[in-house]
């Protein structure tokens, strides 16, 4: 993973910065707390190291402590001062034996690329346990620290900083705010006291993360140190010192184990903590801390002693970091002793079962668990303490969690995606950017999800796969190579998340990882406007009548929407409008009705109505468009010489992207053409197409109740010869008139009839080939996908 620490403290110290003064300190919240005082400091003393790394040593009068950094920890070299004051008492109780003064140390600020070592002499007690810990002089709160060896004569701590504002969780202004300073203290117990059960009253299933660490697009190995530093954070700066709510399923809405993916706030957040804290490497340098110094203790009983002094003291659970030959692991320790330390595992939450033992009082068991859920039961038997912020950087945590509290978490480094919906009328994809989505007449549904910046995508628009998921954690419905299509069978309305995921080339092959989750509403409509459909004459007032497929809210407002109008027409109370059309053309009338009392749209319609009869264009054909043009002598159409032909078409111009020939001449109800089109083939030839066309609507125009076309075509060439290549007429009767959306055809007004059902509309059909002496035999209408297409346009 990429260091990005600095990047991440620069970006927010401005804020973290700022505050005034405080003339006292602030009262502690954490009953654990308490104050330490002190006598004279003796005077500073300060050291350099250059960049390459080494040791440097105080007089004892300044805590007589040892330096160490390795090479890689400052990029320049660093200045430490150095300087201590006697404990002259403290209010932390007998569990709390001083060994040293309290030592500060200083060196600028800022966390070191990897941790250095301090070692301080003690004098430890028989049958005692010492540790090191910061001390918060404004909250007065202690914290531990790691150490790498405990000896009689010395201790040896691990830590990246040395800076006092480090302690106050990134939220700090104030005095604690600009320290750069921290003060540190070591301190023993007699080992009888920590005999019994430490408990800090953090549990499992209340105060930590309710999903299951699958890891994210940003975290795809998974984010466990994410998920525990930000159920801590949240525990320490937000239950205990603001008193809110526990985190356990705050920000899930169906609080169903089945959905994880739901909490989208919360698992984005925890990807981001992971992803800008660079946990990887933290794993790295315990490993290279793990046998620093002599000791009188094992590593792991050292660490195991650590957890338990560390909760006797603080109250508050500590970070656990596991290693295995898979990679590392990270937990929180909540409850110590006897021989167990419990853990809250990010890839089980909510279990209180699970324990990491040290049977011998020097060894630990092996823990097993996965660097994620989806690879579990792999033994980690390296397990180290890890305290809290000496190893870990909790400054920005707070400015992510109000991008949390704002629903941006993640916006900035997670990639961006959007929903698109099929329109049915258009058979495109449109930008879905309501939170309420409705159904087509038949209640089904299509979605994509595009995300343009994603690693992996199908390979038009962008598309990545994503799930819809109901309330219950059931599917309702999956994307098939991007697409998701979803059927709603009753009218009425269905709350569905959308967990969209995408694919990523780590940590070692493609694997699909969380990108996000959003909750909207699919309604079918059950909202129909009358007239629908209709066609009326130009100046005509319409009267236009909203109907519900039950009642209607209480409070409900219809918004009307008509084409020359920018915005729509709202209308409270009342399910009619009235509207004057004053321009001919074929026009969508909109509605959206709106429950004022729940604040959403629950439901739409539309209708199309005609203003004048202004078609131009008749386009009649028979055909099957599942059969390919390259597939010869195949089609419904069966003649008598035995061939067979896919398209029989009838139409006042020679293509509809072309200028009709001869447009349609309205007269009230009926319409009538007479066809003559030319095209020059060649300068010897010309295409001569010839016809007539006749007609009648029904009175309210949703009918054909009469139409005959017929059509000649031919070739004349320039010495006025003529040869006819073909001759056919048609009449119809009775066709619906409705909106045409068909895939193979362009939209307009009239029929698409598939199969036997089209035999009753046709009166009479011929079709005729001079050329091949071939006439029409007839139509085979059993395939089912042989259609009659009756098409008005403009």
């Amino acid at each position: 993973m990429r260091t990005t620490i600095s990047a991440f403290a620069i970006a927010i110290a401005a804020l973290l910065l700022t505050g005034c003064p405080t003339d006292s300190p602030v009262s502690p919240s954490d009953p654990n707390a308490g104050t330490i005082t002190v006598g004279d400091r003796a005077a500073s003393e300060s050291f350099s190291l250059p960049p390459g790394g080494g040791s440097v040593s105080s007089s004892p009068a300044a805590g007589g402590i040892t330096i160490t950094t390795p090479a890689d920890a400052f990029s320049q070299g660093v200045h430490f001062t150095v300087s201590a004051a006697p404990v002259v008492k403290h209010t932390f109780g007998t569990a709390f034996n001083p060994l040293t003064p309290l030592i500060r140390i200083d060196n600028g600020g800022g966390y070191a690329k990897s941790p250095f070592t301090i070692t301080i002499p003690i004098s430890l007690p028989p049958n005692h346990f010492a540790m090191g810990f910061f001390y918060d002089e404004e909250t007065g709160e202690l914290e531990g620290i790691p150490a790498s060896s405990l000896a009689n004569d010395a201790i040896t701590l691990l830590t990246a900083h040395v800076e006092g504002r480090r302690l106050s969780d990134g939220t700090k202004g104030g005095i604690q705010g600009s320290k750069s300073y921290v003060d540190l203290i070591v301190a023993s117990v007699d080992k009888n006291e920590l005999s019994g059960i430490q408990n800090t009253n953090f549990t499992p299933g209340v105060d930590d993360w309710e999903f299951t660490n699958y890891g994210s697009y940003i975290a795809p190995g998974g984010h466990c140190a994410g998920q525990s530093i930000s159920a801590m954070w949240y525990f320490t700066m937000k239950k205990q010192r603001e008193h809110l709510p526990a985190l356990y399923n705050r920000y899930s809405m169906t609080e169903n184990p089945k959905l994880w993916q739901d909490n989208s706030r919360g698992y984005r957040l925890a990807s981001v903590v992971q992803s800008k804290l660079d946990w990887d490497n933290r794993v790295v340098w315990l490993k290279r801390f793990d046998s620093v110094g002599t000791s009188a203790y094992s590593a792991d009983s050292l660490h195991y002693l650590s957890f338990v002094y560390g909760m006797k003291i603080t109250g508050k659970p500590q970070y656990v970091t596991i290693r295995g030959e898979v990679g590392g692991h990270a937990l929180i320790a909540y409850k110590a002793g006897q021989g167990k330390v419990w853990v809250a595992d990010p890839n089980y939450p909510g279990k209180t079962n699970r324990e990491i033992t040290i049977p011998a009082g020097s060894t630990f068991s092996p823990y097993y668990s996965g660097a994620n859920a989806s690879s579990l039961g792999h033994p980690f038997p390296r397990i180290r303490y890890v305290a809290k912020t000496a190893m870990i950087n909790h400054e920005g945590i707070d400015a992510e969690w109000k991008k949390l509290e704002k629903s941006t978490i993640g916006d900035d480094i997670f990639p961006e995606w959007q929903l698109f919906q099929k329109n049915p009328e258009t058979n495109e994809f449109e930008a879905a950017a309501r939170d309420t989505l409705f159904t087509d007449a038949d209640g089904k549904i299509s979605l994509q999800v595009r995300c343009p910046s994603c690693e992996y995508q199908y390979p038009s628009d962008n598309l990545i796969d994503a799930v819809l998921y109901t309330p219950d954690g059931n599917k309702f419905g999956s994307a098939s190579a991007g697409t998701i299509t979803a059927t709603l069978t009753n009218t009425g309305e269905k709350l569905v998340g959308l967990y969209a995921y995408g694919s990523v080339n780590a940590p070692t092959k493609k694997s699909d990882k969380y990108i996000d989750f959003k909750w909207f509403t699919i309604m079918r409509k059950g909202l129909t406007i009358t007239p629908a459909d209709t066609t009326v004459d130009v100046g005509a007032k319409v009267k236009f009548i909203a109907r519900t497929n039950g009642t209607a809210p209480k409070r409900a407002r219809f918004d009307w929407y008509f084409p020359e109008s920018e915005k729509p027409i709202s209308v409270t109370g009342d399910s009619t409008i009235s509207h004057i059309f004053e321009e001919g053309g074929q026009f969508t009338i909109g509605i959206i009705l709106h429950d004022l009392d729940k604040g959403k749209d629950i439901d739409t319609a539309t209708t199309t109505i005609t203003v004048g009869a202004p078609w131009r264009y008749l386009f009649i054909q028979i055909a099957d468009y599942s059969i390919k043009p390259t597939e010869e002598n195949k089609g419904p159409i069966l003649m008598s010489d035995g061939s067979r032909s896919n398209f029989l078409t009838f139409l006042n111009a020679y293509a509809l992207t072309r200028e009709p020939c001869d447009a349609l001449v309205w007269n009230g109800d009926s319409f009538s053409a007479t066809i003559e089109c030319r095209d020059r083939i060649t300068s010897q030839m010309t295409s001569l197409k010839t016809g007539t066309i006749s007609g009648t609507l029904s009175k309210d125009k949703k009918m054909i109740t009469t139409v005959t076309v017929t059509m000649l075509q031919a070739v004349e060439f320039t010495d006025g010869d003529v040869v006819e290549s073909m001759n056919s007429s048609i009449t119809l009767n009775n066709i619906p008139l409705g909106p045409v959306n068909d895939e193979d055809v362009l939209p307009g007004t009239g029929a698409v009839i598939y199969g036997t059902k089209a035999v009753q509309y046709v009166k009479s059909l011929t079709y005729n080939l001079p050329a091949n002496k071939s006439s029409l035999e007839r139509i085979d209408w059993g395939s089912g996908k042989t259609k009659l297409i009756v098409n008005f346009r403009d």
